[in-house]
């Protein structure tokens, strides 16, 4: 399940880097893709989930709860 998650969040990332305006447009919400413990996941999930949550500067929304 974590690869998953991993290679899911690498997506995410790439199309939030090569295409800004249509992320900025599909309103994503990145604060979903928190996990409730970020101290379980590992290096790897913690730099995609930082690389997107860097790149979302004001889109973010921080009340936003994960499922």
């Amino acid at each position: 399940m974590e690869l998953i998650y991993e290679r899911t969040l690498r997506l995410l990332r790439y199309y939030q880097r090569f295409f800004p305006e249509a992320f900025v447009k599909a309103r994503f919400d990145v604060g979903k893709c928190l996990p409730p413990n970020l101290s379980s996941c590992s290096i790897v999930i913690r730099t995609h989930l930082l690389h997107l949550l860097l790149g979302a500067g004001s889109n973010l929304q921080w009340t936003a709860k994960s499922t």
